[in-house]
């Protein structure tokens, strides 16, 4: 009995990382980040990688579904909330900050919004080249546009989940 239970939850796991993003999608997907870092962004709530004048225009979900779109994963436009809850095809599963790992995704409450905006931001962890460290990339503000930052301060105080995505 217990050797078919362990069979089981063996196979469970298998299938769990069975799904999970690919090395392929990874590795576009962070030189994708890289070109966004390096790039003349601007917050436009509800843009989706517009570009106008020579700006790409992204809110904190629409950062994450162009890197996403950019890289073939296959997701839809959504929203943080939305993608928090693995509707409109981003699912996965979440995982302690002990545990994580560049491209996943972190999703912030901002201090003050708890019960109107829960999970109202967005970013994805981002591997810096040289640094090895992994930094939070994020649509911030329209001030500063796409920016990586160390998880500290607001962005530790109000972070409240992570979630590996999988397909």
């Amino acid at each position: 009995m217990m050797a078919r239970l362990a069979t089981i939850i063996v196979m469970l796991l298998m299938s769990i990382n069975a799904y999970a993003l690919p090395d392929s999608y990874k590795k576009t997907l962070q030189q994708n980040m890289e070109i966004v870092k390096n790039s003349k962004t601007r917050y436009i709530w509800g843009a989706a990688g517009t570009e106008k004048d020579g700006v790409l225009q992204l809110d904190c979900s629409g950062l994450i579904f162009y890197l996403y779109k950019k890289s073939g994963i296959p997701v839809k436009r959504s929203t943080a909330f939305r993608m928090r809850y693995g509707m409109d095809g981003w699912t996965g599963r979440d995982v302690t900050l002990d545990d994580v790992d560049a491209h996943d995704l972190p999703f912030w409450t901002w201090k003050g919004s708890e019960k109107t905006r829960p999970f109202g931001h967005v970013g994805i962890f981002y591997e810096g080249q040289q640094s090895g460290l992994l930094e939070a990339m994020h649509s911030s503000s329209s001030k500063n546009g796409v920016v990586v930052q160390q998880l500290r301060g607001s962005l530790l105080r109000d972070l409240k989940a992570i979630r590996r995505i999988t397909i």
